[in-house]
């Protein structure tokens, strides 16, 4: 893992509404994320620049609902304790989740990333060859974040486990 010394030049870009930067919030971060309370703001090499109106780009339209970053449990859980937020993200409306035990994140893989887990069920087949259509069009599009493997349908009513890989960090 890459990492950079506080006094590497930093660039902080902001858009024309923040015409003061909040210096003790930047800070706080960057004693954060040096992992140094010692730090203060003259050890940080920052400068700041301001972009006009006609240089913000607008994003494009997403098609799908964004995942949201709930809460993620620190043992498994079931379906029905998932808030709203969390489930209506799961699925497209036309697909019904008859069940899903949600998995607390563990290291997977040679690189050892951090991974989400959920166990899906559905109630026929056809369910599960819709899901799985819906999750692929939406990882080529671009438009989820992430990359998304299944393990496979061990039985023809259940799609056994669909891991998303979110690049969490590991502490």
């Amino acid at each position: 893992m890459y990492t950079s010394s506080p006094k590497s030049p930093v660039l902080v870009i902001l858009p024309p509404t923040h015409k003061c930067p909040d210096l003790e919030r930047v800070l706080k971060l960057a004693r954060r994320a040096f992992d140094d309370v010692s730090l203060n703001i003259l050890d940080l090499n920052l400068r700041f620049a301001w972009v006009a109106d006609d240089e913000l780009q607008k994003d494009e339209d997403v098609t799908l609902r964004p995942a949201e970053d709930a809460a993620v449990p620190a043992m498994s859980a079931p379906l029905s304790s998932a808030t709203p937020a969390a489930s209506a993200v799961l699925a497209p409306p036309a697909v019904s989740i008859t069940g899903a035990t949600f998995y607390p994140p563990r290291p997977l893989g040679p690189n050892k990333a951090m991974v989400r887990s959920v166990a899906l069920t559905f109630g026929d087949q056809a369910q599960i060859k819709e899901y799985q259509s819906w999750i692929q069009s939406a990882v080529n599009s671009g438009t989820l974040a992430g990359s998304f493997a299944f393990s496979g349908a061990t039985t023809p009513l259940c799609l056994e486990q669909l891991n998303l890989a979110l690049g969490m960090s590991r502490s």
